[in-house]
Parts: structure tokens; sequence; C-alpha cells
């Protein structure tokens, strides 16, 4: 003869949907399961543990995303020699000589310049684009408030009036010195204002651009290839102002329909 001190689990189970289990019953034993989540989500929270499980999430996922073959973005720097060679080793850079190789870049007709260049000098106040250019965007930077919370914006070509179609570039960097996440919107004290990326993404496929929000929040940067780039083309300005005038160039460039960017390289101040 068995003797049962406790009813076993299927004796238990059976019994209770004899009986039925009312609502308030199985909300009780709901309830210590949900404090120990609310508890241990808040301490996850605090820790920066959750942060940090979401971005090894997203730097495994970019080791393991295969590049485009065929980038949209082109790559124009002025390293060190086109400093040294085209701009005489000189800042802020000699105006005509940049429009001189905005213009080599426009003759490969891409769909947008992005440019990320230095121009607050009033030496820029006369520069005028070429009506043969592709949407020109111009890169700017500012000064974080802490007073109204907002940047400052830094002058731009010059402070020429009426502006000039602008991004501002804004970059944060995460507690381990890397930048994942760039905003679409930024406050400053003229206003909302597109960041660069956004700007540029804009005026290169505005139907795209249209059907995403525009939003201040930090998202993710979806990197492709290694450190380098190198599953994208990569151009000198001298090269460029070169290939410009090389047979080909105007009506089947590598760059045709492309974003290039061009920004600089060199050693200096700015």
């Amino acid at each position: 003869m068995r003797w049962k001190i406790w009813p076993s689990r299927k004796e238990t189970t059976k019994g209770a949907n004899n009986r039925g289990v009312s609502f308030l019953e199985r909300t009780y034993k709901f309830i210590p399961a949900l404090l120990i989540g609310i508890v241990l989500t808040f301490f996850f929270s605090r820790s920066g543990i959750l942060r940090e499980l979401e971005t090894y999430a997203l730097d495994t996922q970019v080791r393991l995303r295969e590049p485009q073959t065929d980038s949209d973005v082109v790559i124009v720097r002025i390293d060190d020699a086109d400093y040294a060679n085209l701009f005489q080793g000189k800042s802020p850079l000699d105006p005509a000589v940049l429009s001189k190789v905005i213009d080599a870049i426009a003759a490969g007709k891409p769909r947008v310049i992005g440019i990320d260049i230095d121009t607050s000098a009033p030496a820029f106040r006369d520069f005028q684009p070429s009506p043969h250019w592709p949407p020109i965007i111009w890169a700017r930077n500012g000064v974080y408030s802490n007073r109204i919370g907002k940047f400052h914006l830094s002058p731009l070509l010059g402070r020429q009036n009426p502006p000039v179609v602008s991004g501002f570039v804004i970059l944060a960097l995460e507690p381990d010195r890397a930048i994942r996440r760039y905003p679409r919107l930024c406050e400053t004290d003229q206003g909302p204002i597109d960041t660069f990326p956004w700007a540029v993404a804009k005026a290169y496929d505005p139907a795209g651009a249209a059907k995403r929000e525009p939003t201040g929040e930090g998202l993710f940067i979806d990197f492709a290839g290694d450190s380098e780039g190198s599953h994208r083309l990569h151009f000198t300005a001298s090269r460029i102002l070169d290939l410009a005038d090389g047979p080909g160039w105007q009506s089947d460039s590598p760059i045709k329909d492309k974003i290039a960017l061009l920004g600089g390289a060199y050693g200096a101040t700015d």
C-alpha cells in the first residue's frame, strides 16, 4: 500500500480542470513571473548589458553581411599630394581650384555630389556653382550649446545668401569609440536641419527617401565591406582631373549615376 502525502501534478491539473481555474487564480500565479521580468529588465537596462548585447548582435550582423559588388557611392579624396600640388599646401583651399575639381567630377555625370570641405572662410563668399553640375550637398559643422540644448551652425560658403543646400555633420561616438548610428534630422539654432547623409540620400533617391521617416533618433549604419571600403571606387582629386580630360569620361564614366563624395584626407587643421 502506497501512502501519498502530496497529490501528483497530473492529479492537481486534472482537479483544476474539473473544477475550473478562475481568472483571478491565473493572475496571481502570473504576477511573480511578471515582477521578476520587470526587475531583470530594469537591472539589465541600467547596467548597459542590453545595450552591449544589441551592439554585439549588430556588429556580428555587419561582419556576416556581404558587401554590394557595385556600390552606389564613389569616394574622391584630396590627399596630402593633392593638398601640396593642387592647393599649394594652403588652407582654406583655393576656391578656384576646388571648383575645377568639382567640375571634373560633375563631367562624369554622378547623380549627386556631397562635399565635406571647410568653406567657412570669406574667400568662398563669391563661389558660384556651375549650371552644368548635378545637385551639390555641402556638409556643415556646428557647436553644441548646453544653454539652449541645440547646435549653433558654422558658416558655410563664406555666409552666402541665399544659403546653398547643406546637411549637418553629426557623428556620435559610442563607449567603445565606434560610430554605429546616425540621425536624419538634428535640432539647431536655425530649426531642424537634415543631416549630411540624409540630405545626400534625398537628392540621390527622392522617391525612396519620401517613404522613410525623417527622425532625430539614432539609426543603425548598415556598414558593409572592410574598414578601407575596398568594395567601392576611390579616386584622388588629381586622378579625377586627369580622367576628366580623357575619352569616354563624359559618356561612360565609372561614377555615372552614383553618389560622389568629395572630402579632405590631408594633414591640415581644416
